[in-house]
């Protein structure tokens, strides 16, 4: 399965609809139709707006599936309910019933998000699948850059938007994984950390990979022309 899960954008949608109800509430309080924001705006107090704030970023950030939900979600709780509680002691417009069952439904749904199989995914974020890259096969000269020199390192057995496969000798590579050697993939250069030396296993051949640190806008071009055309 390569597709994100679902779930993350489910999640994403119900803080989206969390966040702009509020103005629409407003809206519907006193009468303002949608054009007229700027006094719904004014009719929206400090609170208000940082749970607005809030809810939206935690729509943004389930939609990345970011670890920083960890925290924001538990914050968006306490801003709601310090926010829930004041129209509770100082409003009349909503029946007190429905604030507390507003507060009490919300913080049951951030409860169960958060002790769900789905959330541990934001723990682990080496384990999202679907944030890897589709690898190409392309075979091209790689040369390794020492100093003033180019030294042929042996070729690629595929390519993707963040790193390589090379085709070689593993015993005849001088470097150890975790460092970080200058390469060139025939126009594309770049710095790359060596992630993986392995022997032959299933359809690859024996051979090191490289993941691509440092790369500026032109690189990125460079990249795209070897992988894609």
């Amino acid at each position: 399965m390569k597709n994100k899960p679902i779930g993350y954008n489910i999640f994403s949608v119900i803080f989206a609809i969390i966040s702009i109800s509020l103005p629409i509430q407003v809206a519907m309080l006193y009468g303002h139709s949608f054009s007229e924001f700027v006094m719904i705006y004014h009719k929206l107090n400090f609170l208000n707006l940082m749970v607005m704030a809030i809810t939206m970023v935690n729509a943004i950030l389930s939609f990345r599936v970011s670890m920083h939900l960890i925290w924001t979600l538990p914050l968006s709780v306490a801003l709601i309910s310090v926010n829930n509680s004041i129209v509770f002691l100082n409003g009349n417009d909503f029946a007190k019933s429905t604030i507390i069952l507003s507060t009490a439904a919300y913080s049951l749904f951030i409860l169960v998000t958060m002790k769900s199989k789905l959330f541990s995914l934001i723990e682990t974020q080496d384990t999202h699948w679907w944030k890897v890259p589709t690898r190409y096969k392309k075979s091209i000269p790689v040369k390794l850059k020492l100093r003033d020199k180019e030294l042929h390192l042996g070729s690629s057995y595929d390519l993707s938007q963040t790193g390589a496969f090379l085709q070689m000798r593993v015993g005849r590579f001088l470097y150890e994984k975790g460092d970080v050697i200058n390469v060139r993939i025939g126009n594309f250069r770049t710095k790359a950390k060596v992630v993986r030396l392995c022997k032959e296993q299933g359809t690859y051949p024996e051979g090191i990979g490289l993941q691509f640190v440092e790369t500026g806008i032109l690189q990125k071009m460079n990249l795209y022309k070897q992988v894609y055309l």
